[in-house]
């Protein structure tokens, strides 16, 4: 038998990350929980609409610290929404802090209410 496939360390995980949405006058902020992901391993794609993270989170452990085998296994983060007309995907922002993605995504100018004078 080859103990290799039961063994949770070898065995690559894709998880698909918690988010939070807010919603302001001026756009969408998304939060994304991805612990143990490096800025340098982050990956942001937009093509079109499709807004695609992929980020693989590390397998260190700090020095004196023991960790079980379920935590130190390969993951994959992969996360993949749509955005929608009124947002403006060419105006996002990104900031990764203490494992939770930022992302600031503006409302386009289209979309933002107005005001209308009369003549």
């Amino acid at each position: 038998m080859n103990n290799n496939l039961c063994n949770p360390t070898t065995q690559q995980r894709t998880i698909t990350p918690a988010t939070q949405t807010y919603e302001d006058e001026n756009g969408i902020r998304l939060e994304v929980a991805l612990p143990g992901v490096s800025k340098e391993d982050l990956k942001i794609k937009l093509n079109d609409s499709a807004l695609h993270i992929e980020a693989p989170r590390s397998s260190k452990v700090p020095e004196n610290w023991k960790a079980s085998p379920s935590n130190t296994a390969p993951v994959q983060y992969q996360l993949q929404a749509k955005l929608t007309r009124r947002l403006d995907g060419n105006r996002i922002e990104a900031n990764l802090e203490n494992g939770v993605l930022t992302l600031l995504i503006p409302f386009s100018e289209a979309a933002k209410p107005r005001e209308i004078l009369v003549n």
